[in-house]
């Protein structure tokens, strides 16, 4: 302790040419206020350096205890590092809906869907773009794909009636939100707003079908359809080779794709031949794992009797039995469990993301509204940005 009462580090550097303050720095709690202050300055007059360049920086001029940790905590709440640095928190995964682990009346009973394309067909002596629209079971992971000839509401809507007629008419559909497509195909985005249009909705309201929109640029929350079409696209660049078909092939290429992703396995491929068969979406929609005659054919002269129906639906239950022991434990097995980070609140302000311009053009919004998921955790909220009046619904890819 000097003569004015301040309580210093002692050390063994007395015959250094350092100056006193420095041989000998005043000692700061880490929980005052004055250690605060100090590090803001010194972080700011630096040039908002890093932890390690601010804390020999603080050391010249006192000895803050724990000095580390505060001088982390401290430079996390710095906005002009935040504003450059700063990252969007890693959220734990969302618990899965109802539709993906509860039973459904039939398949297709919870669709999801979504457009993807164009590819170039031959029709006649010129080249036309073509687009899919893929429908899949959310539950069972089936895929139905209709050729869509553009992507206004009522192609569309001739798509969706074509699905209905031969899967059934879905309860609930979930596709994404037009802003989605930020891959810079104009078309395709405004293609799927349509998806939004009042035709749609009156026709969905007709046949008593809830339609929900994931909210914008947020293509996570539409993996279970976003992955199907990767593969789709994968086994069509692999069959088409970047070749223009005649649209009679096209259709063919499209249903052998559609009965290639119901044939791939759901759960896990045994290589003992004991063990049962991988169950597969055709197990639900054709009873057998391949759209290929089944090894039993019934004659033909024989009217369907009640044992044999009632076979067919001790085959279907048994089906759905495999799926709840054997493919739903295969999705918890899927969770990656995080630690969990401070929710967004009303009234924060955030940075939000965009990919397509620069960081440092990302506009700053204020959250005006929450939306937390069954577990609690805030992934989507409504944000009011500072450039204009207008309120945004936005996922968490806020800073």
């Amino acid at each position: 302790m000097d003569d004015e009462g301040i309580l210093r580090v002692g050390g063994r550097l007395q015959l250094s040419y350092l100056p006193f303050e420095m041989k000998h720095p005043p000692i700061l709690p880490s929980k005052h206020k004055l250690s605060i202050m100090l590090i803001q300055e010194i972080h700011a007059d630096r040039g908002h350096s890093g932890i390690e360049d601010t804390m020999a920086a603080v050391r010249s001029r006192a000895w803050i205890i724990d000095l580390r940790m505060l001088v982390r905590r401290t430079l996390s709440k710095c906005i002009p590092c935040r504003r450059q640095i700063g990252t969007p928190p890693k959220l734990p995964f969302g618990w899965l809906p109802k539709v993906r682990v509860q039973r459904p009346v039939h398949v297709f009973a919870h669709t999801g869907l979504d457009f993807f394309g164009p590819f170039l067909v031959s029709v006649r002596r010129s080249v036309v773009k073509r687009w899919i629209c893929l429908f899949t079971c959310l539950t069972v992971r089936a895929v139905h794909m209709e050729v869509c000839h553009n992507l206004d509401a009522d192609s569309f809507l001739a798509a969706f009636r074509r699905f209905m007629s031969r899967r059934g008419a879905p309860a609930v559909c979930v596709s994404d939100n037009g802003t989605n497509f930020v891959a810079g195909d104009r078309i395709l985005r405004e293609g799927i707003k349509q998806l939004n249009n009042s035709d749609v909705k009156e026709f969905m309201a007709a046949k008593n079908i809830e339609w929900h929109f994931n909210p914008p640029n947020a293509p996570n929350f539409g993996g279970s359809w976003e992955r199907l079409i990767g593969c789709a696209k994968r086994a069509l660049s692999t069959i088409l080779k970047g070749q223009s078909l005649t649209e009679e092939v096209f259709h063919t290429v499209v249903v052998e794709v559609e009965g290639l992703l119901n044939g791939r396995p759901l759960t896990h491929v045994s290589s003992d031949s004991r063990d049962a068969e991988p169950l597969t979406p055709n197990h639900f929609l054709l009873g057998r794992p391949y759209a290929s005659l089944p090894p039993c054919l019934y004659d033909d002269s024989k009217s369907i009797s009640r044992k044999r129906w009632e076979a067919a639906q001790v085959l279907v239950n048994r089906f759905w039995r495999r799926w709840l022991r054997e493919y739903l434990p295969f999705l918890a097995s899927l969770y990656k469990c995080r630690k969990p980070e401070e929710n967004l609140r009303e009234g924060d302000v955030v940075l939000i993301v965009d990919v397509n311009n620069p960081r440092g053009t990302w506009p700053i919004g204020t959250v005006t509204k929450v939306y937390p998921g069954p577990d609690k955790i805030v992934r989507v909220a409504d944000v009011r940005c500072s450039r204009g009046k207008a309120t945004l619904k936005r996922p968490g890819r806020m800073c």
